[in-house]
């Protein structure tokens, strides 16, 4: 994870997404809102969910900033953190039922384990997203 990048899951915690059927980026899309289709009729965003979105080849982790609904059409427009660094293309998929993060492993002391009288192994580390 520190030459090359990694991919890891991001913990949903107590949400559940559910399964929407195709989500995709609807209109070309930067800055802090993504205009989103393929979410099924009535489908909601909350704020605060991770979603990731995969341009050419690699993924882009968001939060959403505020509840959104899909429309009759399965088309919303929400609102994003971080901002995007790049312009996302129609047809990008966004990753909502399992998002991921990619990028590398931070160095330095960000990454550290350690091993317990209790015979377990705990261990942590930053991803850094890269361009």
């Amino acid at each position: 994870g520190m030459s090359e990048r990694v991919i890891l899951p991001w913990p949903l915690l107590d949400l559940d997404p559910g399964s929407p059927p195709n989500p995709q980026i609807s209109a070309t899309s930067n800055g802090t809102a993504l205009a989103l289709k393929g979410l099924g009729s009535g489908y909601v965003l909350y704020e605060g969910q991770p979603i990731s979105v995969v341009h050419d080849g690699r993924r882009y982790m968001h939060l959403i900033t505020g509840n959104a609904a899909a429309n009759g059409s399965g088309v919303a427009n929400v609102g994003i953190w971080p901002p995007t660094r790049l312009a996302y293309a129609v047809n990008d998929v966004v990753e909502i039922e399992e998002p991921k993060i990619e990028g590398l492993v931070s160095p330095g002391d960000e990454m550290s384990w350690d091993y317990a009288l209790e015979h377990t192994m705990g261990f942590s580390f930053s991803v850094v997203e890269t361009k």
